[in-house]
């Protein structure tokens, strides 16, 4: 038999189809996996127990943060900073990326209330025009 056709054959057509169903399982599953991780990625990996509070703001505007551990450890948006002096020059670059003079401290329940004073004395130098205080709901 030959392998071209005469002119009066009828041809053969073959459909050819892309199954995207598996492609599409694969989506839904990565998009799952993506949805259950990213809130765990924007919580902060700094230890800090927020001391509970009736009145709760869950404000989720992105703001500089300052957050200070038990032990006395400051961090400007999860990057250490050495002293509430060196926090200051920090805190400008913020504002200055930012445009947003709004701080938010996230301080241990357990921290000295004498290196909060002075945290939230180094926003206010750095030109913070708000301040707030952030809890833990009761």
């Amino acid at each position: 038999m030959s392998r071209f056709r005469e002119s009066g054959e009828a041809e053969d057509h073959m459909f050819v189809e892309i199954n995207i169903t598996p492609f599409t399982d694969v989506v839904l599953v990565l998009l799952i996996i993506f949805m259950v991780t990213a809130p765990l990625m924007y919580q902060s990996r700094i230890p800090i127990k927020l001391p509970v509070a009736a009145s709760h703001d869950n404000s989720t505007d992105q703001h500089p943060t300052i957050s200070l551990t038990a032990e006395g450890r400051i961090y400007l948006d999860d990057h250490p900073v050495d002293s509430p002096a060196a926090l200051v020059g920090a805190l400008r670059g913020a504002f200055g990326r930012t445009g947003d003079h709004t701080v938010i401290l996230k301080a241990d329940a357990e921290a000295r209330h004498g290196m909060v004073v002075k945290c939230l004395d180094a926003a206010r130098s750095a030109g913070a025009e708000k301040l707030a205080i952030s809890t833990k709901a009761k």
